[in-house]
């Protein structure tokens, strides 16, 4: 389910229970890209992680969360969860769509399995 922009919490609560979405991240009101990640193989993610770095810092992204302990307390996750912020939801997209980002995913995908969404932020 997408929300359109300047959509009020009430309307957010109504889609929720339209669509019976349990489980929301709500976030700040800057743009998130959260990624859920279950790594296969360590050895060949790291691969991956000595190139992201850099790609996400181009287009003004920075890790707000990498892989730190996690406990979950409802429902079931990923072993890694990982939130980097952009200046804007275009950066994030940007980002995401660069020639850069899809070589390195290329590299995530042979060593894990996950989940990402680019998320706006919430300043209510």
């Amino acid at each position: 389910v997408t929300v359109r922009e300047g959509v009020d919490r009430d309307e957010a609560r109504r889609l929720l229970h339209k669509y019976r979405i349990e489980k929301l991240i709500v976030v700040d009101d800057k743009y998130k890209c959260v990624g859920l990640i279950t790594v296969n193989d360590m050895e060949a993610y790291q691969a991956y992680r000595n190139v992201v770095h850099g790609i996400l810092s181009a287009h003004g992204g920075r890790f707000i969360v990498r892989a730190g302990a996690q406990t979950v307390v409802e429902g079931t996750v990923r072993p890694r969860t990982v939130v980097i912020e952009f200046p804007s939801l275009k950066a994030a997209q940007a980002c995401y769509d660069s020639p850069e980002y899809q070589a390195a995913k290329a590299l995530r995908a042979k060593a894990s399995d996950g989940d990402i969404c680019i998320i706006e932020g919430w300043d209510g």
